[in-house]
């Protein structure tokens, strides 16, 4: 049961499909969690979407280290 969880960390490549997934589908299961994304271990082939990746995971409440 993914609310057990009080932390869940997500990283890797290409931030702007499968971090941001991951990151999505961590926040729908497991709501009160803390999601954190550590910009140091995520990257894009496309800097811009990548700065915009973590806009958006801000905006919907998941920490960017």
């Amino acid at each position: 049961n993914a609310s057990k969880y009080d932390v869940i960390e997500v990283c890797g490549l290409v931030s702007n499909i499968c971090v941001i997934s991951n990151a999505v589908m961590a926040k729908a299961a497991a709501p009160e969690a803390q999601i954190i994304v550590d910009r140091a271990l995520t990257d894009s082939f496309d800097k811009k979407l990548n700065d915009e990746t973590f806009d958006i995971l801000k905006g919907i409440q998941v920490t960017v280290l």
